[in-house]
């Protein structure tokens, strides 16, 4: 149930028709949403290296149970990309400054 709720994310993402999910929390088998997750899907991030992301959704790793987010390239080929949540919302130290691996762009919700 899991990879359905993925594809129907990515498959809505795809035809571009700006499908929104259920304000409601999202249950499935293996993955529970919360609001605030829910609040994120739609919203664009810039990652430390200039490039803009947008949030398809949230999964959790088969083998480890580790939640992480599905997100879209906005640039190139618009690939669909799975990270970590952890690694995807800390702040990381590059060239001696302390910033967040993947900024929000305020007002982006799609």
């Amino acid at each position: 149930m899991c990879t359905n709720f993925a594809v129907d994310i990515t498959n809505s993402a795809a035809a571009g028709d700006g499908a929104k999910l259920p304000a409601a929390t999202v249950t499935t088998d293996r993955l529970i949403m919360t609001e605030e997750q829910e609040n994120l899907i739609g919203r664009e991030f810039r990652h430390f290296k200039g490039n803009l992301y947008r949030i398809e959704g949230f999964a959790k790793d088969s083998e480890t149970q580790e939640e992480m987010v599905v997100y879209r390239a906005l640039y190139g080929e618009h690939g669909l990309w799975v990270r970590p949540a952890k690694m995807f919302f800390e702040t990381i130290d590059r060239d001696g400054k302390q910033m967040k691996r993947f900024e929000p762009v305020e007002g982006t919700i799609s």
